[in-house]
């Protein structure tokens, strides 16, 4: 009897190990190659998504490149993103590390007027409509190559350099944003880049990475008795920097729905994916 005790408790304890381990995620590879702005006709692989974050997200790959794509339709979460920044993190090494990291978009310098940030203008709230031109010019910058990345770590720097959102032989990345108003983004990262031996992950399954996705964060105004909220100046969002965000009292007037709102861009909305490995398939 106390043989098969035994064996019950390292059966248990066994069970409860298995169930703890974080899944591994699993590259679905792309059967034929991709350009930004083609993911969400041609995407092969069923997308994920993260509650935490309010993101929708998917990762595959062929033998030259990282598809990377996102999709918001929460509007804060849309406007944290526009505003702070957005940044995709790789580490080659599956550790979880900030190592290679690609900043898309770009965190805005200009300040918030109480939370009431447009994702286009600056001045609508949440529940209004984006306009035909508006949607059109926001696709214009964001999709066409107008607009920069920040890069770091990929070329063995330290410091983040500059780059168009549009490369024809390195990273590539936009953003564009449907007629209901969900925001679609796109990366297409070559694995040279990324990896010192691509040719190693794309034939063993055991060779780990991983990858995180996080926006920066607002500080929120610091209220004196009787006095008005001062600005909110953007934090995160590129870098290796980060952390969570600071609070302060209520402005006066401001109803429960903003607030709430505020709460929210306060805080870096992220998540990591502790172990993921590329597929290949031999044509």
């Amino acid at each position: 009897m106390k043989l098969i005790a035994i064996l019950i408790t390292i059966t248990g304890i066994l069970f409860l190990s298995g169930c703890s381990r974080k899944p591994i995620y699993k590259s679905e590879w792309q059967s034929s190659p991709l350009a930004v702005g083609e993911f969400k006709e041609k995407w092969q692989t069923n997308m994920q998504y993260n509650t935490k974050a309010s993101m929708l997200y998917g990762v595959t790959n062929d033998d030259k490149y990282l598809y990377v794509s996102l999709k918001v339709t929460d509007k804060t979460i849309q406007r944290k993103i526009m505003l702070t920044g957005l940044t995709f993190w790789i580490d080659n090494t599956g550790k979880g590390k900030k190592q290679l990291g690609l900043t898309f978009p770009i965190k805005q310098r200009r300040q918030m007027n109480q939370g009431k940030i447009s994702l286009i203008t600056g001045q609508k709230t949440s529940d209004q409509k984006i306009s035909i031109d508006e949607l059109k010019r926001f696709n214009d910058k964001y999709y066409n190559g107008m607009s920069e990345i920040l890069i770091t770590g990929f070329y063995g720097e330290d410091e983040p350099e500059l780059s168009g959102n549009k490369s024809v032989s390195g990273i590539n990345a936009i953003l564009w944003m449907d007629s209901l108003q969900a925001l679609y983004y796109e990366a297409q990262i070559p694995l040279d880049m990324i990896f010192e031996k691509p040719e190693e992950y794309l034939i063993n399954s055991t060779k780990y990475f991983s990858y995180a996705f996080e926006t920066g964060y607002i500080e929120m105004p610091s209220m004196s008795s009787g006095g008005r909220a001062g600005g909110m100046s953007g934090k995160g969002g590129g870098g290796r920097g980060g952390g969570g965000g600071r609070g302060g009292s209520r402005p006066s007037g401001m109803n429960s729905e903003t607030m709430a709102a505020m709460q929210e861009m306060s805080q870096s909305s992220k998540f990591h994916v502790k172990k993921a490995f590329l597929s290949y398939t031999i044509n």
